[in-house]
């Protein structure tokens, strides 16, 4: 039996010219030894001239791990991450 368990939730905040937000996919059947799902995870911060800057910048994060049984107690796991 495969019990698939799915958490969202987004943290936005705006603090002195800081935007970040934050967002989470998990549909791993276990957190601790996953065999099969989908983990993702993004986070992105931005910040504004409020800081005397000369310029906005900011920075985006993503973190995708996906999990495929293989055999009796193996399991194939992937990993893309990308940050700009």
């Amino acid at each position: 039996m495969l019990t698939m368990t799915c958490t969202e939730w987004v943290v936005t905040s705006r603090y002195l010219g800081i935007q970040e937000a934050i967002g989470v996919w998990d549909t791993r059947n276990s957190s601790f030894y996953p065999r099969s799902g989908l983990l993702a995870e993004g986070y992105m911060e931005q910040y504004s001239r409020v800081w005397a800057s000369d310029m906005t910048f900011g920075f985006f994060h993503l973190d995708v791990r996906g999990y495929i049984p293989a055999g009796k107690e193996g399991v194939v796991a992937l990993l893309v991450k990308e940050a700009f």
